[in-house]
């Protein structure tokens, strides 16, 4: 299924570590208007904060927040009272700068030394549902599926190192995964040892697909291994820190012995597999590694095999996770819910086997 990382929903960004600067009319207005919707990164210009803290804001209700599919809105009214409240606006000629991180921070730490978004503890409003982490969409069939059986889920899609690191903090309770490691020449279970030490948890596999080289249409630049990539005239769409996309060219540099910025473009992320296609699409890269699905969707591309990605369910083992494990090793069973899969881009006939349980 096609990975999808919306930006409105990445909370892995750090926390301002600068001071806050001075705000005024002048810096706040951005050529907005009364009743206007803005985007979080809108508020963080006008606000001079982290994304971190304006989700934080959002979520504690100090700012008032809505949505519009995925995405996350504010209203510019909203925002404005909460710098004229603060007394942010009148301060512009005060020979002192206005502490907004009074209004933002519930503790007089600094912002820098905040606890990270990763270690934060879910909403009350979300007591009793079961977090389901991961980029892939078949974690959004899982959720509805577990929906219509009476699992309350919900789903977060920060990539899968990430939701690994959520569930040894406890606020994620399973997470789709597709980690290589390319010492074990396998996927998922290396980085279980490592990552949940003493916990325990049970993995599925889900599926299998090719992953390889997005390129433009019959691949101009001949490229057809990990190495090619390090040719000069070679530049990169990369994927986000912790995808399993950038792992895994990762592990195949580490193999190379070759650095991070051998690569051109090495540092030009796109936040899903489409995104970095389309960049490949539209010549403002020459490769991306993804999935077979964007080149079936994306016009003017090609797609050179590498090897077989493997798909993996990983839940923590605990009395609140028994009723999910229980219909999950009934469901992934099923045809119903193997025919989610499109058979010409899936293999789905280890789907339902336990690869992993401690």
């Amino acid at each position: 299924m096609a990975k999808r990382n919306n930006p409105d929903q990445n909370h892995t960004q750090p926390n301002d570590p600068a001071p806050i600067r001075e705000l005024n009319a002048a810096s706040t207005d951005l050529g907005f208007s009364e009743g206007d919707a803005l985007r979080v990164e809108d508020v963080m210009q006008i606000l001079h904060l982290s994304k971190n803290t304006v989700y934080k804001l959002a979520r504690e209700g100090a700012l008032p927040s809505y949505r519009i599919g995925r995405q996350m809105r504010f209203n510019y009214n909203d925002v404005r009272k909460a710098l004229e409240q603060q007394g942010v606006l009148s301060s512009q000629n005060s020979s002192e700068p206005p502490q907004i991180n009074n209004l933002f921070q519930p503790s007089a730490q600094p912002s820098y030394l905040q606890t990270p978004d990763i270690l934060d503890k879910p909403p009350t409003w979300t007591t009793g549902a079961l977090y389901i982490g991961g980029q892939d969409m078949s974690g959004d069939l899982l959720a509805n599926y577990a929906a219509g059986l009476g699992i309350k889920t919900l789903r977060s899609h920060d990539n899968a190192y990430v939701s690994l690191a959520r569930m040894y903090m406890g606020t994620c309770h399973a997470a789709i995964l597709d980690l290589w490691s390319e010492q074990e020449k396998r996927y998922s279970t290396p980085y279980l040892r490592t990552m949940l030490p003493g916990i325990s948890a049970i993995v599925f596999r889900l599926c299998k697909r090719r992953i390889g080289f997005t390129v433009a249409a019959r691949n101009p630049l001949a490229i057809k291994s990990w190495a090619d990539l390090l040719k000069p005239s070679v530049s990169l769409a990369n994927r986000e820190s912790g995808s399993g996309p950038r792992i895994l060219l990762d592990e195949k540099l580490k193999y190379l012995e070759a650095r991070n910025n051998s690569i051109t473009g090495y540092d030009r992320i796109a936040t899903s597999e489409f995104a970095a296609s389309l960049l490949v699409a539209r010549n403002m890269a020459n490769v991306a590694v993804t999935s077979e699905k964007p080149f079936r969707q994306i016009k003017n591309l090609d797609f050179i095999p590498m090897q077989d990605e493997c798909i993996d369910l990983c839940i923590l083992k605990t009395p609140q996770t028994t009723p999910f494990i229980k219909a999950a090793r009934s469901l992934l069973r099923t045809d119903a819910f193997r025919r989610e899969f499109d058979p010409t881009l899936f293999d789905v006939s280890l789907m339902g086997e336990v690869i992993y349980e401690c």
